[in-house]
């Protein structure tokens, strides 16, 4: 039952629309300023927010794309390529390129953390809005994107109610994700210090002069210590979980929590934090810790022994360019088995392994905490989005400074 009143708008109603550009990459004078240039690629699924990105605007591009930019506080959604998944919200004045239709809000109307909800909540309506191309590639024109018919508040207090509510949630997933990002970077440093400075607690230890190393310490050849397993395709694949089946693992899925399922049996099953190695393509040669799930065709499962896999883990990742510089193919990119195995890790003695899984594990712990706890948010705050924004959730008389 629809306790507040709505009225049916299009996007362009919204606000402003402003389609992003990509200025000449032939001219490198384009790039590498001040400005940030957010593209689909830098996008997560899911992720309110871009924080990174891997190109900007120069001040040459800013004064000719200049009625482009994008203030804070708007929302970009993608109509090119991944339609009806990707968007964020600005959190600092930005470019976006021709892929991304912005909405500017008009603020005497409209709340822009409800416009950026609304679209949320309407995504669908744009992967819908797209009349397919001969290439077969999503594409919705800026037409067309404006002319998407959407349900909204007219009361500005209400829309500023829900969006209140909704933010509180993506603000509580955005500072765990700060903190399990600041773990992780401990976790790193730790290694770094203890294992290529050869100093723990602020204390250089003492260095056997025939090895190198740190007395007691070892150097030993990989292969000593791991097995891959190449992860397998899958003919049947399912949008939705059911019993039986596994979410399907690849670097996509991981990095944006959003998962395809397959079925369990037949497959390479990893656990939460076993290690998986991409395998194939541009990042060829990647590690990161898995969920538990079916491992894809481009990942394999590291399988360890006798060291412990956070060691391993560190030790790939902190030599991922030399990995890369080592990888096999020309067109498309392969981590080089052979070569992998036959790189050399540094064992340290009993004593200093005990104490570096100590430390480990107990930063892994709290990360694995605030990993559940954005998935609980993430769950609830789905759950209300379409309840406040359809009205079944009355907000009009609820206590929300705002």
């Amino acid at each position: 039952m629809n306790l507040q009143k709505t009225i049916k708008v299009k996007i362009e109603d919204l606000g402003k629309i402003i389609t992003g550009n990509t200025p000449p990459t032939s001219d490198e004078n384009n790039y590498g300023g001040k400005y940030p240039f957010i593209k689909p690629t830098d996008m997560n699924v899911d992720q309110r927010y871009v924080y990174e990105y891997e190109d900007s605007y120069s001040e040459q591009a800013y004064k000719r794309y200049r009625n482009s930019y994008i203030p804070k506080g708007s929302t970009g959604v993608v109509t090119i390529g991944t339609v009806g998944e990707k968007m964020f919200q600005a959190h600092e004045d930005c470019f976006t390129n021709q892929s991304v239709n912005c909405v500017i809000p008009y603020e005497d109307k409209f709340d822009k953390n409800y416009i950026y909800y609304l679209l949320k909540f309407n995504i669908e309506k744009v992967s819908e809005a797209n009349p397919g191309t001969a290439s077969g590639r999503h594409h919705v024109s800026k037409s067309n994107f404006m002319s998407i018919k959407v349900d909204i508040f007219e009361d500005i207090n209400i829309q500023k109610k829900i969006s209140k509510i909704l933010s509180n949630y993506d603000d509580l997933i955005e500072n765990n994700q700060k903190k399990i990002i600041l773990l992780e970077e401990k976790a790193r440093l730790i290694y770094e210090e203890w294992f290529l400075e050869f100093r723990i607690d602020g204390q250089k230890l003492n260095i056997d002069e025939n090895t190198g190393l740190p007395l007691g310490w070892k150097k030993k050849a990989l292969s000593t210590f791991i097995k891959f397993k190449k992860g397998k395709s899958s003919k049947e694949i399912f949008d939705n979980y059911e019993i039986g089946l596994l979410p399907l693992l690849s670097l996509d899925s991981l990095e944006s929590k959003e998962y395809k399922y397959v079925k369990e049996e037949k497959q390479i099953v990893a656990l939460r934090h076993d290690i998986l190695m991409l395998m194939d393509g541009a990042r060829s040669s990647l590690v990161v810790y898995s969920e538990k799930g079916a491992v894809g065709s481009t990942l394999a499962l590291i399988e360890t022994k006798k060291i412990p896999s956070s060691l391993l883990f560190h030790y790939l990742k902190v030599r991922f360019e030399l990995l890369q510089v080592n990888n096999t193919g020309a067109a498309i990119p392969h981590a080089n088995k052979s070569f992998i195995n036959k790189m050399e890790i540094i064992v340290p003695n009993d004593e200093v392994l005990l104490k570096w899984e100590e430390i480990i594990n107990s930063i892994n712990e709290e990360i694995y905490n605030l990993e559940d706890q954005n998935k609980l948010l993430k769950e609830s705050r789905d759950i209300l989005l379409p309840r406040l924004m359809t009205g079944m959730i009355d907000v009009d008389k609820m206590d929300i400074e705002v």
